[in-house]
């Protein structure tokens, strides 16, 4: 979790520790020092060797020239002095846009040319009016009036309709009609612009092929498939008649198809490549020649997953999910950066475990994200419900799980795996980044039913004398390697749920640059229990659902993005320490990690507020009991044990759906019992179940909701194990409508105000 700090945007270099903004300039691919720093520098050696006393005049002058000089272009020292004039400097270049910003890929070829231009000048400088003015062939093509900052000018970005082949700075004193040249540079374009995207014929959930979070800029197939090519070609000077597309995978044979190029004109084409190599990995190649002459070409790394396992429609499995990148760790003393062989990271008795959902969605516990769980969606993102995450006064970082990289305490085990049922639990000490505790301990249960929806249960016992706050709610979503935010999710949408038909909905990224974090899904109607619902990728239809009937009042905590040149970077809060990687804490600015290692953005945090709108700490607990017990240090002292509950699910179910299970999980219904009687306790919210004693081999169960019933669960303790038949009002239901497993029965159906009789016949 980022925190409740002011999440201002700031470059850092590694992870850590922030530094000044970088410029870049694209026309060197290089980073370098702003164009101020070194003005400022040159003025002060001016000042210095200018009133030297054993120079003449004369001499002083000259020597004051040339140390500017060193500052300001040639174009410039050449202007007539006037009392009008600034003392300023300009330096043009071409931006290729930011890459952390739109556009992406394929839609960069042939965007409309922008000029970058870095100014220089002293402080207090009189105020003039400026243009950029773009020439092509020695004429004027079009100019662009801009206001320059008296200290410090930042880059200004002007774009163009037209490619200019010079450009020129003019200037005019406020109120003069006269125009004066102050600088003309000429710029080189490339003369050829040209990308390619490869993409699997067909869509498959990556953790059904047996991995994780595949590097954005890869490719992943299975066994069988096909490559699905795409590109985009803009020639600026010269035309490419014969100009031939050509693709193969490293050993295959090569596919041809005719790609003539007319020049000014954006061409697109696509090709597909059938996987005809074997192995697990190979290199995808894509060209673009005219006659024995490659024009252009990139290789694409591609991994192969060969054949489908055996996945079950609704079950859980322990594997070890292939990640095939190395870990990328930075020394937190120097921000050196080197890597680690993933297959050797962790204890080899460790594994991955996966929930299989029959609606297509994957619950995942990867030791690449300290086993955080996270729904693994089909378009390589993930999204995590957080944690519990607290801050000790000794605590180095945050204390949170996340920083157990090595996971010497975190844990996951398989409790339940039939076909009625999955109960997986995962268990850790809350850790910070020198893998130091403090006693706390956690159990987080998950249980799945076969309609895909679940429950996340969470119990924390910690000292009585931690004057820390938890947090235990946050909306994250996790980003393969080399996967720009803006790119898989140029907009979040969340939207805001009350069971009596009330919606909010909300966009991210928020137009606020420059501001802090802010409350933004405090609802009007705070006795209103809320359901959320979280976009998780562009593409998916599917969304994250996450709801407590008890969480009332609480409000939804937004984070800003990160900025540069005012325009949003991220659609909110962006930090590449987790998951995967090692070695960095929690940072405040985008990074170019993000191209080595998978990151992670957070959304928004549940907090609960007193009158004042001061945070006073996590959603209240559903249990909570203190007493003399043993921490996980194996010391006796007073602890305190909490307990919440949340509906989880990952579905694109339509809202009023929604409200039908948030309604069913809320509100147990009233129930009559032949044939057996109830256990006490009758309704188990963690498990969403009802729970009873049969005392015969037939059962009839009495369900009268309160509001609505949707899947009804049903734990029957001393029940035969085999069951003949179920029916629901008075319809059978087909074998693959209901599920038993010897004690817990789940069943397909809807059940409304007016009620339904349940017939459970056993053997």
């Amino acid at each position: 979790m980022p925190g409740f700090e002011n999440n201002h945007p700031r470059f850092v270099d590694g992870a850590n520790e922030p530094h000044r903004a970088l410029d870049f300039d694209p026309t060197t691919d290089q980073r370098t020092k702003g164009l101020s720093m070194t003005c400022r520098g040159a003025n002060r050696k001016a000042r210095k060797f200018a009133h030297r006393r054993k120079e003449t005049p004369e001499l002083r002058s000259k020597i004051l020239l040339i140390v500017l000089a060193s500052c300001i272009p040639a174009t410039l020292l050449a202007q007539p002095f006037s009392g009008c004039d600034q003392n300023i400097g300009a330096v043009f270049s071409i931006d290729e846009g930011h890459p952390w910003q739109p556009p992406f890929g394929l839609d960069r070829i042939g965007q409309p040319p922008i000029v970058r231009v870095d100014f220089t000048t002293p402080e207090n400088s009189p105020v003039r009016e400026y243009s950029v003015v773009g020439y092509a062939g020695g004429k004027e093509l079009e100019r662009h009036g801009i206001t320059i900052a008296l200290t410090n000018p930042p880059p200004y970005l002007v774009p163009f309709s037209k490619r200019p082949n010079e450009v020129g700075l003019l200037a005019r004193c406020q109120g003069e009609g006269e125009l004066q040249l102050l600088a003309r540079q000429t710029l080189h374009w490339p003369e050829f612009e040209m990308d390619a995207e490869a993409r699997p014929n067909q869509r498959i959930n990556p953790v059904d092929l047996g991995t994780v979070l595949v590097p954005h800029d890869w490719l992943l197939l299975a066994g069988g498939q096909s490559a699905e090519i795409e590109v985009a070609a803009l020639s600026h000077d010269r035309e490419l008649r014969d100009g031939r597309l050509r693709a193969w995978f490293k050993g295959g044979q090569p596919v041809e198809t005719p790609m003539p190029i007319v020049a000014n004109t954006r061409v697109v084409k696509k090709m597909r490549v059938p996987l005809d190599v074997a192995g697990d990995r190979s290199v995808l190649y894509v060209r673009l020649t005219e006659g024995e002459r490659v024009v252009w070409s990139k290789e694409i790394r591609t991994m192969i997953a060969g054949t489908r396992p055996p996945w079950p429609s609704f079950g859980v499995v322990e594997t070890k999910l292939r990640y095939d990148a190395p870990i990328s760790i930075r020394d937190p003393k120097t921000g050196e950066l080197s890597s680690l062989n993933y297959d050797t990271a962790w204890d080899p008795k460790l594994n991955d475990v996966v929930v299989f959902l029959p609606n297509g969605s994957r619950f995942v516990f990867w030791r690449g994200s300290s086993y955080v769980p996270f729904w693994a969606g089909t378009y390589n993102t993930g999204f995590n419900y957080q944690w519990v995450e607290t801050s000790w006064r000794d605590s180095v970082d945050v204390a949170e799980p996340l920083m157990d990289k090595e996971l010497r305490y975190g844990r996951v085990r398989i409790l339940e795996a039939t076909k009625s049922r999955v109960h997986v639990r995962w268990s850790y000490e809350v850790s910070d980044f020198e893998y130091k505790v403090w006693g706390d301990q956690v159990s987080e249960d998950f249980y799945f039913y076969p309609d895909g929806f679940g429950t996340r249960v969470v119990t924390l016992t910690s000292p009585l004398n931690n004057a820390s706050y938890y947090s235990l709610s946050e909306a994250i979503i996790l980003a393969p390697q080399a996967a720009y935010p803006l790119d898989v999710l140029p907009e979040i949408k969340i939207d805001l749920l009350t069971l009596d038909g009330g919606k909010q909905a909300f966009v991210l990224p928020r137009d606020a640059p420059g501001l802090s974090s802010d409350i933004f899904g405090k609802l009007a109607d705070e006795r209103q229990p809320t359901m959320y619902r979280f976009s998780t990728h562009k593409n998916d239809a599917a969304s994250a659902i996450y709801f407590s009937p008890h969480s009332t009042p609480i409000s939804l905590y937004g984070f800003v993005p990160f900025y540069d040149r005012g325009r949003p970077l991220t659609p909110a809060y962006w930090g590449e320490h987790w998951p995967l990687a090692r070695g960095s804490m929690t940072g405040s600015g985008i990074s170019d990690r993000i191209r080595v290692s998978p990151s992670h953005i957070s959304i928004a945090a549940w907090l609960l507020l007193d009158e004042r709108g001061k945070y006073v700490g996590p959603e209240r607990p559903l249990i909570s009991s203190s007493g003399q017990a043993v921490d996980s240090q194996g010391r006796p002292r007073v602890m305190n044990t909490q307990q919440w509950t949340w509906m989880i699910a990952h579905t694109d179910l339509a809202d009023e759906s929604l409200r039908d299970w948030a309604k069913s999980f809320s509100f147990p219904p009233a129930v009559e019992l032949i044939g057996a009687r109830l256990n006490h306790p009758v309704y188990s919210l963690e498990r969403r179940s009802l729970r009873i004693i049969a005392e015969q081999s037939s059962l009839t169960i009495r369900v009268e909701p309160q509001t609505r019933t949707v899947n009804p669960v049903f734990e029957i303790d001393q029940a035969p194990k085999e069951v003949v038949s179920v029916s629901l009002g008075g319809k059978s239901l087909p074998t693959h409508s209901y599920a038993w497993d010897g004690k817990v029965l789940w069943t397909k159906g809807e059940i409304g105000t007016e009620g339904a009789t349940v017939l459970i016949q056993f053997r």
